[in-house]
């Protein structure tokens, strides 16, 4: 009913008296119809146009996968209740869920006209079990025809903490932070190599030093040089660290075995050899170079044109595996004592693959007798995070000691300003 038909239903009603009561019987009734009917009308209008759903929320991030992982970066990046993020799972039971205080979507829950990357949280390793979690993440994506620039794996954390600085804004203290703890909570893949750059990074701090050199001796398929060079991407951006770096590898595998201590009952001439170096080449960044031939033979000349006071190397990672291979990549620590970090973390792969693996043989061997050979150049085994919860990495981390530095020889001030991971 109109404003206008209430208005003149009420004036009649004032304007009767008793002799007409039978009259506004009658106008009563037409009025109880008329407002029936409008109000059927309207019930009827409603039914057919029903309310529209709940609009799908539209992030610009997703990490895939509720992992404890997930939950780290979520504080860390102060992602939590954040409109642009979401946290999805590909396992139906999870949808819908509580994850440590973060609500679960289902991936087709979420409408994606806005997204800019996928992160998947579950780890990119050679376990089995946990290599095809990943591939099953992987292959989800691309059936849900992700482009594959838009997936990033907790391999890339350049990557990653580049699209979520696209959403979360921070202050330069808080970018410096986020580059510690991510590391401190082991939250990307690879956690030994992060320890380790992380460490290298705070040395080039303390000597005001913007820059420092990694080296992987053993490259293989490139996992791990890759693997480093998103490391490096993530710590120049969030500490301002830039980083050079250089992978040696034979390219036709591992050297024909020599003798006992080269371990052959573990290792064979010719395994390990780089399936294609032209592919491997073209997916590395600018600053980092693939240098291929025995290292015996390569190292000498790479000293003498990339050794550097203002890039100092900062980080190395041996896995050259045998004796003789490793007594060659132990030169790198003869170097001018300016071309080197004064503390440098050594990562030595075979430093836990078994009983067979001694300091009378090998790795241990070479390292060894490079401390006999040496006053000033040391090499040592440390367990590290002691603080943390156990890990195998843990007691693989070396440290090369260059005592004859300008740094530690006290001719070197020292900045301490960003000392945060070298505690420990």
């Amino acid at each position: 009913m109109t404003k206008g038909e209430h208005e003149a239903a009420e004036n009649d009603a004032e304007d009767i008296s008793v002799g007409g009561l039978r009259d506004l019987e009658r106008r009563v009734r037409e009025l109880e119809r008329l407002l029936g009917r409008r109000a059927a009308e309207g019930a009827v209008s409603e039914a057919s146009h029903p309310a529209p759903p709940a609009a799908a929320m539209k992030p610009r991030i997703v990490f895939l996968g509720a992992e404890p992982r997930a939950i780290g970066l979520i504080e860390i990046y102060g992602l939590a209740d954040h409109p642009d993020f979401a946290l999805a799972d590909r396992r139906p039971d999870f949808n819908g869920r509580q994850f440590h205080g973060q609500k679960v979507f289902g991936f087709d829950e979420l409408a994606l006209d806005r997204l800019e990357a996928v992160v998947i949280t579950e780890d990119p390793v050679v376990i089995k079990d946990s290599a095809e979690e990943y591939a099953g993440a992987v292959g989800f994506l691309r059936r849900k025809g992700l482009p594959p620039g838009q997936v990033i794996s907790v391999s890339e954390p350049g990557k990653a903490h580049r699209a979520l600085s696209r959403v979360v804004a921070r202050t330069a203290e808080h970018n410096r932070q986020i580059g510690h703890l991510a590391v401190r909570r082991n939250l990307y893949h690879r956690s030994h190599y992060a320890y380790c750059m992380i460490l290298a990074a705070e040395t080039a701090l303390q000597m005001s030093l913007a820059k420092v050199s990694a080296v992987e001796f053993g490259v293989y398929r490139g996992s791990g040089l890759k693997n480093m060079c998103e490391i490096a991407d993530f710590i120049h951006q969030t500490l301002g660290v830039e980083f050079r770096i250089y992978g040696f590898d034979t390219g036709a595998g591992l050297p024909a075995v020599a003798d006992w201590r080269d371990h052959p009952e573990i290792w064979t001439g010719g395994t390990y050899a780089m399936p294609d170096f032209t592919e491997l080449a073209a997916q590395l960044p600018d600053n980092c170079e693939l240098i291929i031939g025995d290292c015996k033979d390569t190292l000498a000349p790479f000293l003498r044109a990339y050794g550097s006071a203002e890039a100092p190397i900062g980080f190395v990672s041996l896995d050259v595996d045998q004796y003789h291979s490793t007594v060659s990549a132990l030169k790198l620590f003869s170097a001018e004592a300016t071309h080197l970090a004064p503390v440098i973390p050594v990562w030595v792969d075979d430093a836990y693959i078994g009983v067979l693996q001694t300091t009378y043989a090998g790795e241990g061997l070479a390292i060894r007798e490079f401390n006999e050979q040496h006053d000033l150049r040391k090499i040592e085994q440390k367990v590290v995070r002691t603080d943390d919860f156990p890990r195998l990495w843990h007691h693989c981390i070396h440290f090369a000691h260059i005592f004859d530095h300008p740094m530690r020889q006290g001719r070197m001030p020292v900045n301490f300003e960003y000392f945060y991971h070298t505690a420990y």
